[in-house]
This record gives structure tokens, sequence and C-alpha cells, in this order.
């Protein structure tokens, strides 16, 4: 006959797999991949890179995710596209959060360019440097290797108006 001391430690090591389980399953995944659009001394945008579509429920058709992030890293720079995972998230737009983990994902240049999404976004939001409004998502960054030219479109995200933006790589 099995003892209530038995059941209780086979309990407890059921809870500690769960547990051990859970922790790693929620680290495994970003909790937002995207653009970085602005950044200060210590706090760095980070705008989603796929718009997701709420009209079914009342709301916009083109929405994106975005988040303070509050310890920007310093090896992340303005136009990197990033994935980060953090713990908690003030409920704002755009929200707020701490770095709990960052990768920077490579934006080498594409054939025939001397640019990479990162410096053709770069110069789009350099351009933009000047608009009332800093909150912009990237709607899309295409390189046209016939032209040697990069088109970016940029969404303020309040007014909705869309900015499109041809860099010209310097040869």
């Amino acid at each position: 006959m099995r003892t209530r001391s038995w059941y209780r430690c086979n309990l407890l090591f059921l809870f500690l797999i769960f547990f051990l389980f859970g922790c790693s399953f929620r680290d495994s995944e970003p909790g937002i991949t995207g653009y970085v659009t602005d950044i200060t001394d210590t706090r760095m945008l980070v705008t989603s890179s796929e718009a997701q579509d709420l009209s079914d429920n009342g709301g916009v058709n083109e929405f994106y995710q975005m988040i303070w992030f509050s310890n920007a890293p310093d090896t992340v720079e303005l136009g990197d596209k990033v994935s980060v995972w953090y713990d908690s998230l003030q409920e704002s737009y755009p929200a707020q959060s701490s770095v709990k983990k960052y990768e920077i994902i490579d934006a080498t240049a594409p054939s025939g360019a001397t640019y990479s999404k990162t410096d053709a976004l770069k110069k789009a939001l350099d351009q933009q440097s000047n608009h009332p409004s800093q909150d912009f998502a990237v709607r899309s960054i295409d390189f046209i290797e016939h032209t040697a030219t990069w088109l970016v479109e940029l969404k303020d995200i309040w007014s909705e108006e869309v900015f499109s933006h041809e860099i010209q790589e310097e040869i």
C-alpha cells in the first residue's frame, strides 16, 4: 500500500516537470519580431514586421504591434530587424516592456546592392525625421536590382498616411 507521502512526492515531481516544460516552451518563441523604428539612449521602439487584420472584431484592417523596450541593448541600431523576448507587457499603444532576450536578424545586402534592408530603412526613417509623428510601421522594403533602388513604404500609425521612399544605391 502506498503512503500519502509517496503520492505527494510524485505530485510534486509532476508539478516540477510541468513547470520546467512550461517555462522552456514560453521562451522558445519571441514575443515580437519586427523593425527598430525609433531609438533613444535607453529605449527602442520595435514595430511588428507583419500587419494583423482586426476588422472582423471592429478594428482596423492593418494593425501593427508596437512595443517600447526600456533597456535597449547597445548593439541594436535604428532599422535593425530584431526578435525580442519579454516577460510582462504594459498595455498601451505603443505597449511598454523590457527586453529579456533579443536577437538581431542578419540583414546582408542582396545581390547588386551595397545597402542592406537595415541601411535602406534607416535612410527612409531619417527622411521622416521632421514628421510630427515618429510612430511608423514598415509596410515594405524592396530592392529593385535593375535600377539599384530601394523602395521603402512607411505607415504613420496615427494618421494611417503612407510614405513611399526611393533610396538610390550609391555606386
